[in-house]
């Protein structure tokens, strides 16, 4: 296993993604770490994503605002990667605004990054309703991020910098509207919508206009200056389904609601087939372990250790991971079950060593079947419920 342990002094560029599909506690390690760093960037996602962060017992939910927001020395952008949809980015920069943390001079938005529209969100609200007349529905949060990709794939989507030439931003709204043309509507009515659109985009880029820049070139800059620069992922490595009555209630009790939807997050028991995959096509250097917390209402811990083929009874082979979902249906999981440690009060933890015994089993063999170390441990809800361990 790695001997790599985070040295603020030595590790001055990390990047942060979830093993799993998203909703991993992200954002609390984040805000743990943020003192150390000078710079924080988005650079994929939209505001679908929803990072909740507890500070004293006051909760913050960022949706398309990078968590180093909640440090007031820190600056924040958003890269090439990030959809904007910037009537939200706006409101969530307000609440925080009004909550005492300003933004001002302290965000800064890729001229690369695409625009999300009100008729991409549209779009997105049809194809799910579309779904379920002919397949299962996908789940998305229906704020327009991948019909947005779409366009962006497509060559047809709008980059942020195009509204600095407006009469040029005009046609290209104009165009954009009458090739997604959603509702089917008339070619008027699709002018009137495209007219809407832009009314609301001349206000909202008076608003953000000097936050524009080349992110790139200044993310490059702190780089090269020897800054400290966090890259924040969102959502996951990983998404997927499934789930039954125990993982509803690990869902109860850990509060895990969607912080974009309020919808009641999929838990499931770790599924070590898929953060070794997770871990062999990302190399993760440290784990942080999130929410171990939630655990302490279980009699027993059960971890998936490899899937089975139903008819053949053949275990998956190390290292493979189904493509498909469909492909999931013909596995079914391998469990290794724990001894648990019902009725302990994990916050109370500030070392490893303080842990129950079987709860530090429990992390030990993730650690050995991942061969990667578990560097912090989330042990409740507030950011100061972290172990951190001498690695």
């Amino acid at each position: 296993m790695t001997s790599l342990s985070y040295d603020s002094t030595k590790h001055k560029v990390i990047l942060i993604s979830g093993m799993q599909w998203g909703d991993e506690g992200k954002g609390k390690l984040v805000s743990h770490l943020a003192p150390d760093f000078e710079l924080f960037a988005r650079y994929n996602g939209g505001h679908n994503s929803g990072h909740e962060v507890m500070i004293d017992n006051v909760a913050y939910k960022l949706h398309l605002l990078p968590c180093g927001s909640l440090s007031n020395h820190a600056i924040n952008v958003l890269g090439n990667g990030v959809v904007v949809h910037l009537e939200s980015l706006i409101r969530e920069m307000e609440t925080l605004e009004k909550a005492g943390i300003s933004m001002k001079n302290r965000l800064f938005i890729s001229e690369r990054a695409h625009l999300i529209f009100d008729f991409h969100i549209e779009l997105d609200k049809g194809n799910e309703s579309d779904s379920r007349k002919y397949a299962s529905k996908i789940g998305t949060t229906k704020r327009g991020i991948g019909p947005s990709y779409s366009t962006k794939s497509a060559r047809t989507g709008i980059m942020v910098a195009e509204m600095f030439n407006w009469p040029n931003f005009e046609m290209l709204v104009k165009a954009l509207c009458h090739r997604v043309n959603v509702g089917r509507l008339t070619d008027e009515e699709i002018d009137q919508l495209a007219n809407i659109e832009l009314e609301k985009h001349k206000r909202y880029f008076e608003a953000v206009k000097h936050c524009i820049v080349d992110v790139s070139f200044m993310v490059r800059q702190y780089i090269k200056n020897g800054k400290r620069v966090f890259f924040e992922g969102a959502n996951g490595v990983l998404l997927d389904l499934s789930l039954d009555e125990t993982f509803q209630k690990l869902s109860r009790i850990g509060n895990e609601f969607g912080v974009s939807t309020g919808r009641c997050r999929r838990c499931g028991w770790l599924d070590m087939v898929a953060a070794k995959y997770a871990q062999e096509t990302n190399g993760f250097d440290l784990i942080n372990l999130t929410k171990l917390d939630v655990l302490s209402h279980l009699s027993e811990v059960k971890v998936c250790v490899n899937y089975k083929d139903k008819t053949t009874g053949r275990l998956l082979e190390d290292g493979r991971f189904p493509s498909c979902i469909y492909k999931f249906d013909h596995f079914e999981p391998v469990y290794k079950t724990f001894p648990g440690w019902p009725g302990e009060d994990l916050s109370k933890c500030t070392k490893f060593e303080d842990l129950p015994e079987n709860c530090r089993d429990y992390i030990k063999f993730i650690e050995t079947e991942l061969n990667v170390p578990i560097q912090w441990i989330g042990v409740g809800s507030d950011v100061k419920n972290m172990i951190i361990r001498d690695l």
